[in-house]
């Protein structure tokens, strides 16, 4: 059992880093729209 729910963490895991990084670069473009406001 232990080592099912390892497995399944694996892949969990591998997804939830992937969307954090998609929203990276999501994130940051917002914010780079917040500052150039703020610089007008």
């Amino acid at each position: 059992m232990n080592k099912d729910q390892a497995a399944d963490i694996d892949p969990v895991a591998d997804h939830e880093n992937g969307t954090e990084e998609a929203e990276s670069p999501d994130v940051t473009g917002q914010e780079t729209s917040v500052e150039a406001e703020s610089s007008d």
